[in-house]
């Protein structure tokens, strides 16, 4: 039975041990039914992805600018044809709307359909706006009725795919006015819009504290599909994904009962993620996927780094504190070429012992790993006022995505800090970049970063996914709902010191959930259609959308 999401916690350790929320959960409607079986121990025996192959879905080459002239008319069906006549063409500012979602400066992927303009009436009585996109090149006028406070308009696909499409890698102004009859039209200020320079690939996988699993879809897809269902009352928590998508990790919280409950990381092919595959082992926390899916990295709550055969359970390797210099290490991620491993590291122990989330004195480093065998670490970034943690690597292993927050306090929090920002530095080391308008200000609960496995414009422009409390228009607000949102890494704007562009919203979420973990994959694995969910097909090994923009 599927919990409502309004009973569910924002921590996956609270979710997961209703004894350390500080109310306790109702009972579950199907309280009287038999306790699901637990797991015998923690033998493990994955089961290996026997002929499973992830076929090639390449991303289209980088496209160049946009060129030419561009523009059209929507007319929303419940208006009158003549509505365009209601407005003058001359602007006012008093009495506009304004615009709330999208954000200004944010740029957006060309195939992320389903966007929904949002604003606020200007005056009392307005009720026929202009919805419009326009640069040197042209513009696109949609006209639509609001008769409320609050207005939100789903843009037609039609249109978007006239705007973003021939707007790639460009600058657009959005205004939205309101018919003033006689007079002028207010004419809210203007929202600055970017697009990509071509779609953007890849599969993503998040975890999502209604199911306390994960779901999973290919961008693009309307909604996306759950993955791994824990049984009832059950939790599967953080997850890990093979770059190639041929496999997937995750960590078993539903043994056992208070905030001690044993841990468990599970494995299994992406093709065939039965629940109870892959039996358990322990200890674990958090843990990496090797590019290929063939060997996993395993942190236990301690912060004990184990290297073990995917398949086989096998240990390949332990790392030892006196070689690497790494006493306790959490997050770790592989990097794209599977030489190296970013992870946080602390000088001492995690706050929380039981779950390794919190981790304190963090410091954001790399380890080589060659041969089987593991060498000393590197600090990139040290902690001083600051902590830092989850690590991601950009698409050619150049750069990494992270989380600093500030280490104040007894307890030091990584997790669920209300205070974390995105930040950026170069694999190598130097200086590091705030992500600030990605990260939208402190308060925001911005977390999780991960990038994309795809990167345009010769490698120019990146993405990253991550979790955040960032206001979505009127839908989510009040900065208790974590959401899924994605913003850009531009490096031809390294010089003005933030290279993020603010974020955009991923639509094919539920607005009422709270999620975190967005990981990325080359593709979803697939075998036949239904196993892409809705709105996507199974092509070559891959799951591609039906909803494609070239």
């Amino acid at each position: 039975m599927r919990r409502p999401a309004r009973l569910s916690c924002a921590l996956f350790l609270a979710a997961c041990n209703p004894s350390l929320m500080q109310a306790p959960r109702p009972p579950a409607a199907d309280a009287a039914a038999p306790p699901p079986e637990q797991d015998a121990g923690f033998t493990f025996g994955v089961p290996d992805a026997g002929p499973f192959e992830v076929g090639s879905v390449p991303p289209p080459a980088p496209s160049v600018p946009s060129t030419g002239p561009w523009g059209g008319t929507y007319v929303d069906p419940a208006l009158p044809p003549g509505a365009p006549m209601m407005f003058s063409g001359r602007a006012s500012g008093a009495g506009a709307p304004v615009v709330v979602y999208p954000l200004d400066g944010s740029l957006h992927p060309t195939n992320l359909f389903d966007t929904t303009i949002q604003w606020r009436q200007g005056a009392a009585g307005q009720a026929v706006y202009r919805v419009r996109f326009e640069n040197d090149r042209g513009h696109y006028d949609l006209f639509t009725g609001c008769a409320e406070a609050e207005c939100r308009f789903p843009m037609p696909e039609e249109a978007w795919r006239a705007v973003a499409g021939l707007n790639r890698d460009r600058d657009v102004r959005l205004t939205v006015a309101a018919a003033g009859g006689s007079g002028p039209d207010p004419v809210s200020p203007p929202v600055n819009l970017h697009f990509s320079a071509s779609r953007v690939e890849g599969g993503l996988y998040y975890w999502s504290t209604s199911l306390q699993g994960s779901y999973r879809l290919t961008l693009g897809q309307k909604k996306a599909a759950p993955f791994i269902t824990p049984p009832r009352n059950g939790c599967y928590g953080c997850h890990a994904v093979s770059r190639n998508g041929k496999r997937i990790a995750w960590t078993d919280m539903s043994g056992g009962v208070g905030p001690l409950r044993p841990q468990s990381v599970r494995l299994a092919p992406t093709d065939a993620p039965a629940m109870s595959a892959g039996g358990g082992l322990s200890p674990g926390s958090t843990m990496a996927l090797s590019p290929d899916g063939e060997r996993v990295l395993v942190s236990d709550t301690l912060g004990a780094l184990t290297l073990r055969d995917a398949a086989t359970a096998a240990v390949i390797a332990t790392v030892d504190p006196a070689a690497t210099g790494v006493k306790a290490a959490f997050f770790p991620e592989w990097s794209p070429d599977g030489q190296s491993i970013a992870l946080t590291v602390g000088t001492r122990l995690p706050v929380e012992v039981a779950f390794g989330f919190n981790v304190g004195d963090a410091d954001l480093a790399v380890m080589p790993f060659a041969d089987g065998r593991f060498g000393p670490a590197r600090v990139l970034v040290g902690h001083d006022r600051d902590i830092h943690f989850y690590p991601s690597w950009s698409p050619d292993g150049k750069w990494i995505v992270f989380v600093s927050a500030p280490a104040t306090g007894a307890r030091p929090q990584s997790y669920n800090n209300p205070l974390a920002r995105l930040r950026l530095v170069a694999a190598t080391g130097g200086p590091v970049y705030e992500l600030g308008r990605a990260t939208q200000g402190i308060g925001n609960t911005s977390s999780w970063p991960k990038f994309t496995p795809f990167s345009q414009l010769g490698g120019q422009l990146l993405f990253v996914a991550f979790s955040s409390k960032i206001d979505y228009g009127f839908v989510v607000r009040g900065k208790t709902t974590p959401q899924l949102w994605l913003a850009a890494v531009d490096l031809r704007r390294l010089g003005m010191g933030d290279p993020s562009w603010a974020p955009v919203w991923l639509p094919f979420q539920e607005p009422d959930q709270n999620n975190h973990l967005p990981f990325w994959t080359e593709a979803l694995g697939c075998r036949e259609d239904a196993e892409c969910g809705a709105g996507a097909r199974c092509r070559d090994g891959g799951c591609v959308p039906d909803r494609v923009i070239e």
